[in-house]
């Protein structure tokens, strides 16, 4: 559901990559022109686009400020990959991570900073919802992603077939792995939505609901349950998440279970359930605030100035 902004004067935007085994070539990439023409350059961190690796030591030659854009680390890559990207990014003039987290974590910090990805801050307050904590109905969990081996979606339908208490699970997406869930179909607990990309109706939806749950590699799904109102059920290993896993802080906006124990989720999903209003409405408001305070696109542009800005 992404769209880019193809209409505006100041974006120029073509998407046209030629691939080569692990490797990508971005067709059409003005490198000339960008030499020529501009002083700041501003360049996504994936090693595997190799003209955009030549852009970066072309540019540093030549004097141009050369900003890293990426991640520290993707879940579960830390190994070989990672050390070097880490050592290339040292290139640039300066790095800007994804996370406070893993600007915390870069041995090397000077000329580093952080913006903290997150998406617009809208969507409902939870306190105009007074019968979202309500009692009288089973538990409403959502998942909202990519239907991929990523999400582990099927661990988590999995798990709920065998949970105790009464609870139903949205789940907005669609994905590979659609076709390996067929066996959990005709489960009346499980309600399936298929893509959903309008904002509205999915906050119409988010709104009934009472958690958020993620049994894979979070990563902007789990700023996107913030901003619904919904804390997360997540699992607990930092590795195997995407950064955006950073926002999330366990009994605050989000509960944590053990990573691939079934039976850890079960029991965090029934010691959710058995929360009172007014813990579940604490939960619900810390995960709104995160993104109220940061975690937002207002902050985002307000972190890339000051490292745009700063001096080297």
């Amino acid at each position: 559901g992404v769209e880019s902004t193809l209409r505006s004067n100041f974006v120029r935007y073509q998407k046209k990559f030629l691939r080569f085994g692990a490797f990508y070539w971005h067709l059409g990439l003005p490198i000339k022109y960008i030499l020529q023409n501009h002083e700041i350059i501003v360049l996504n961190g994936n090693l595997r686009i190799v003209n955009y690796m030549l852009l970066l030591f072309l540019s540093r030659m030549l004097g141009k400020q050369v900003i890293w854009w990426g991640h520290l680390n993707s879940a579960g890559k830390q190994g070989f990959a990672s050390g070097i990207r880490k050592q290339i990014m040292r290139f640039a003039s300066k790095r800007l991570f994804y996370t406070d987290y893993e600007l915390t974590s870069y041995p090397h910090p000077k000329n580093c900073y952080s913006i903290n990805n997150g998406v617009p801050s809208i969507g409902f307050d939870a306190k105009q919802f007074p019968d979202k904590f309500s009692y009288n109905r089973p538990l409403r969990i959502l998942f909202i992603g990519r239907l991929t081996v990523k999400s582990r979606i099927n661990f988590a339908l999995t798990a709920l077939s065998r949970c105790t208490v009464p609870f139903e699970l949205h789940i907005i997406g669609d994905g590979p792995a659609f076709s390996s869930c067929t066996d959990f179909m005709s489960d009346p607990r499980f309600i399936w939505y298929n893509k959903i990309i309008n904002d509205h109706d999915i906050s119409k939806i988010a709104s009934e609901c009472d958690v958020f749950i993620y049994p894979g590699a979070v990563g902007l799904s789990l700023i996107k349950s913030f901003v619904l109102g919904l804390p997360a059920i997540i699992h607990s290993n930092r590795l195997n998440h995407m950064p955006e896993f950073a926002a999330a802080q366990n009994q605050h906006n989000s509960i944590f279970f053990e990573e691939g124990n079934s039976n850890d989720l079960l029991n965090k999903i029934e010691m959710y359930y058995a929360l009172c209003s007014t813990q579940r409405r604490k939960l619900s408001l810390a995960a709104r605030s995160t993104v109220q305070n940061d975690y937002n696109t207002d902050s985002m542009v307000e972190r890339m100035l000051v490292c745009i800005r700063s001096k080297q």
